[in-house]
């Protein structure tokens, strides 16, 4: 059986790291570097047309951030969203307290804007580590989108643990 899976990391516009911040900033385009979204809705808008034309289902892993402010609920009916951090933040970087901070906000925000837990969960700049993993295990996230890998012939899912992973080419 084969199968095909479209992803889509839904982030605030140009999304860039900020030295010395956990969360991410915007591309500096005269506005300064400050959070802005206006392309994600748009860039939203279009996907959804496009999917809904072809009839393509994605999984879109959604900063809580980006969801709270462009209100895309009725761009993502149908599709699965999953969790990309609240702010885009590197979960390397991050204590245990804030990782499980983070992380449950992100997950509410989800559920809020969705009305559904999420299920999945890609790690921004796809970095991550054990100590992140199981704390997802234990609130519920059943997979993970956090490591590339070459396009081969065969690509399974890696269920390595208590989440599986799926990966990213």
């Amino acid at each position: 059986m084969r199968a095909f899976c479209f992803t889509v990391d839904l982030d605030r516009d140009s999304n860039i790291h900020v030295p010395g911040q956990t969360s991410a900033g915007s591309m500096d385009r005269g506005y300064g570097i400050e959070p802005r979204f206006d392309s994600s809705l748009r860039g939203l808008k279009i996907l959804s047309e496009l999917f809904g034309e072809c009839g393509v289902k994605a999984t879109f892993f959604a900063e809580g951030r980006t969801l709270e402010s462009i209100g895309s609920a009725e761009y993502l009916d149908g599709h699965e969203v999953g969790v990309h951090g609240y702010d885009h933040e590197d979960f390397t970087l991050l204590r245990t307290d804030e990782k499980m901070t983070v992380l449950q906000r992100s997950m509410d925000v989800v559920k809020d804007v969705m009305g559904e837990c999420p299920k999945c969960f890609r790690a921004p700049y796809m970095r991550t580590d054990e100590e992140t993993m199981k704390a997802l295990s234990k609130m519920g996230i059943r997979y993970d989108s956090s490591r590339y890998t070459e396009l081969g012939r065969k690509m399974f899912p890696i269920a390595d643990g208590k989440i599986c992973e799926v990966p990213d080419i």
